[in-house]
């Protein structure tokens, strides 16, 4: 039975078919996992190191990488140094064959699996990972968008492993932090709404570790910007961010967003003023217009973030737009869940 899952599998890794071979890698996997045996795992890595190795066309590299990653997520390494530092080299030259973006993208992705699944093991990799990370980000050409989400993935999953490190002065965590930063800032300036997702998610995982070395003002300026984006995966994106800010500066975040937005010729986000009803007005207006639940409970999330934080300091405004909540309220365009929310702001307002 082994065996035969085993040739199935294996020749389901280089299917033309996508999908195909990402359920391959998955039962890879999966199958290493069921047989819980070193030796057959061992046995699987060097399968896919052989071909990855000799193999030259797309399908075959793509699938292998993707077997190697899969292994590292369901196994959490393969027993040894030697076994990750071999799939470490194998991917970094994979994702640096410029001739095939597939390859890199699907090399990438595997790499951020591993980084994801090695944890502090991944540490001594940091550095050479981060300087192939930015050098890709500054080379790759930003049409080949999926190449950056991935780039993006791997410097998420590096931010994690350095964890509150980043906090550090050293001259050596300074430099990590800056390489960091600077891979933000690309994935920033890319066309790709998911790129820009991406750079989100870092600069969000950057604020936690390092909240200081995180300028507030340019990344509310950012989250502002996005806040009514047409792209679904983009706007999650910038509510998760903005939720995860509001829970430790949630004045400071509504002040940058007024003066930015008064200092903005154009209005910041097409559908509120925040000028005239702040950011907090503009999040409501978001609520009645959002659909997606995720998004909605973010949304919700952050307002009580705020409204805990700043109910006092800022009671007229909070009033007032209860007040506008409740005076709009009865036109055809509330949902009730959005009337139902809003009316229990107004209720920890009042007996806050």
């Amino acid at each position: 039975m082994k065996r035969f899952a085993l040739t199935l599998v294996t020749g389901a890794l280089e299917s033309p078919n996508p999908l195909l071979r990402c359920a391959a890698a998955e039962s890879w996997a999966r199958l290493a996992q069921v047989v819980d045996d070193g030796a057959f795992t061992a046995g699987l890595a060097q399968v896919s190191f052989d071909k990855l190795k000799s193999a030259r066309d797309v399908v075959t590299r793509t699938g292998h990488s993707l077997a190697l990653g899969s292994l590292h997520r369901y196994l959490g390494g393969i027993s040894s140094s030697q076994h990750l530092n071999s799939c470490i080299g194998i991917l970094y030259t994979l994702a640096q064959d410029s001739t095939s973006p597939d390859v890199q993208t699907w090399a990438l992705h595997s790499l951020s699996l591993i980084i994801d699944s090695a944890g502090p093991l991944y540490y001594v990799h940091v550095e050479p990972t981060l300087s192939l990370i930015i050098m890709l980000l500054l080379n790759v050409p930003p049409t080949h968008a999926e190449v950056h989400q991935s780039l993006g993935r791997c410097l998420n999953a590096l931010i994690t492993t350095l964890g509150p490190e980043l906090q550090g002065n050293g001259t050596s965590i300074s430099t990590l932090r800056t390489s960091c930063l600077l891979g933000c800032a690309v994935m920033q300036d890319n066309p790709d709404c998911l790129v820009q997702a991406q750079a989100i998610s870092c600069l969000q995982q950057l604020h936690m570790f390092a909240p200081r070395h995180v300028n507030l003002s340019s990344l509310v300026s950012c989250l502002c910007v996005n806040l009514c984006s047409p792209y679904l995966l983009l706007r999650r994106a910038v509510l998760a961010c903005l939720r995860q800010l509001v829970q430790r500066e949630a004045a400071e975040v509504s002040e940058h967003a007024v003066m930015l937005a008064k200092d903005s010729r154009e209005e910041l986000t097409p559908d509120a003023n925040i000028r005239e009803v702040g950011l907090e007005g503009a999040l409501l207006i978001l609520l009645d217009k959002e659909t997606d639940e995720r998004l909605c409970h973010d949304i919700k999330e952050t307002l009580n973030y705020m409204l805990t934080s700043m109910a006092v300091e800022k009671l007229s405004l909070w009033l007032k737009l209860c007040k506008d909540v409740l005076a709009a309220s009865a036109g055809k365009y509330w949902t009730l869940s959005v009337k139902i929310m809003k009316f229990e702001t107004l209720h920890k307002i009042v007996y806050h």
